[in-house]
């Protein structure tokens, strides 16, 4: 029951947030996305070393 309750609590808190913080957070999550993949992309193992 708990886990419920501050699951819609967040949910709640969520929906009161601004635009702007919406369009701030879409844009950092694209950003960290950006970096994540390429990092990964870089700097995997499963990689060919054919390719480099």
């Amino acid at each position: 029951m708990l886990p419920l309750a501050t699951a819609l609590a967040c949910l709640y808190l969520m929906l009161n947030l601004s635009v702007a913080t919406w369009l701030r957070f879409l844009v950092w999550l694209v950003v960290g996305l950006a970096v994540y993949f390429g990092y990964g992309r870089r700097n995997t193992k499963l990689r060919d070393d054919r390719d480099t």
